[in-house]
């Protein structure tokens, strides 16, 4: 194998690791803010807005995203850019003046709907770009400041002023979001001219067909996985109310932060496999950090399992009892999850989206018979039924990954 994939690999990990770290920490003490201020009601909120918000993201990014990573390449950066945020406006547009009108509404009017969502996939776009042009340490930075912002405006609205309700949150997203994509620009500028744009320009209609069609597969996989992800909160929303999505998210979001060493790696390893020539080279790199990845993941999880209840009640209030029994039932599918997003950015930096859009669609699939076969809506239930479709999930990866090395 090149050594240099592997040094740089590593150097970007390390500063990866720390980064996510922060915003880790950051995002844990986000969620205990927002939980003991507004209680599990308006927690429950949060958690339906964001999933909103992300399904909205993943739509946007249909037309580039983290496909750019694939295309920047072979295409002109600044081309790809101009289509990409052109589709992200017009998506952000369509979904503001729809989502008012859903059931999930949330009793925010389309200002407000369509404004975060302009701000957020915007963002999305640039930083997918700056991670395509291999600014992964910038992206990471940009993460913490903005997590940073919401912070401070959630310490002001939510605690000072007592703004205890949805408007309080959204204020301190679309804040954060705001600061991050001004400051981002700045680098985006600086990468793009010092990209080699050599290359010829392509047919707007061309270049469009290559996006649309890879992005297709990818959002076949980033949806059905964001469907796998948070599909229970709006089933758990419907049959029990929105005190039991905030408590039960608050569960996910403990338990996904083991997910810290996996999303470190996987954006370096996109891009490095991306830029390989030989196949057996990316799968040697994928499969030392799968390794590394299963034992970690494994640690961190047992570490979180064993905070005694009374922890989280102290931290959080009364109303988030239990959280110790949930992650029991989450832990197996928390694993096999880490281990599989290794293998799905092995798929993603050879251009192997519906080998992803498979994996997604097993997991999803068998989380939806799981909800008509098993009888009760308890949380414990529900976490168990995750951890079943996650391993779905991850036995069509593994499967696919094990075949080509063959």
């Amino acid at each position: 194998m090149d050594n240099k994939f592997l040094t740089l690999s590593n150097k970007t990990i390390a500063f990866t690791i720390l980064s996510r770290a922060g915003q880790a920490l950051g995002s844990v003490l986000l969620l205990f803010l927002t939980a003991r201020w507004g209680g599990a009601h308006v927690r429950g909120e949060i958690s339906l807005l964001l999933a909103t918000l992300t399904l909205g993201s993943h739509l946007a990014s249909w037309v580039g995203g983290g496909t750019l990573v694939y295309w920047v390449n072979r295409h002109s950066p600044r081309q790809l850019l101009f289509v990409a945020l052109l589709w992200s406006l017009g998506v952000s547009l369509a979904c503001g003046l729809l989502l008012p009108a859903t059931s999930y509404g949330l009793s925010m009017h389309t200002f407000s709907w369509t404004t975060t969502l302009l701000l957020l996939n915007t963002t999305v776009v640039v930083r997918s770009m700056l991670v395509a042009l291999n600014r992964i340490r910038t992206d990471n930075l940009l993460g913490l400041l903005g997590l940073g912002v919401q912070l401070l405006v959630v310490a002001y609205e939510m605690g000072y002023r007592g703004q205890n309700v949805l408007s309080g949150f959204l204020t301190a997203f679309n804040s954060g979001q705001l600061v991050l994509l001004l400051v981002a620009l700045i680098p985006l500028r600086h990468s793009l001219i010092a990209k080699d744009n050599s290359k010829e320009i392509s047919p707007v209609a061309s270049l469009w067909r290559s996006l649309l069609r890879t992005g297709s597969w990818a959002q076949m996989a980033s949806l059905s996985q964001f469907f796998a992800y948070r599909l229970l909160y709006y089933f758990l929303g419907t049959q029990n109310g929105l005190s039991s999505v905030g408590r039960f998210s608050v569960a996910v979001a403990l338990g996904e932060s083991v997910w810290l060493l996996t999303r470190s790696v996987s954006l370096s390893q996109a891009t490095a496999i991306s830029q390989m020539d030989n196949e057996q080279d990316a799968h040697t790199l994928t499969l030392k950090w799968y390794r590394r990845v299963s034992l970690l993941s494994a640690l961190s999880i047992g570490i979180l399992l064993i905070v005694p209840n009374s922890v989280w009640i102290r931290l959080l209030g009364p109303e988030y009892g239990g959280i110790p029994r949930l992650l029991i039932f989450m832990a197996p599918g928390l694993w096999f999850l880490s281990r599989s997003n290794i293998l799905a950015h092995h798929q993603a930096g050879l251009g192997r989206y519906p080998v992803n859009a498979c994996s997604s669609l097993a997991t999803l699939m068998t989380l939806a018979i799981g909800l008509v076969v098993v009888p009760g809506t308890t949380l414990e239930s529900v976490a168990a039924l995750q951890s079943i479709a996650y391993l779905a999930g991850w036995a069509v990866q593994y499967r696919a990954f094990q075949k080509k090395s063959t």
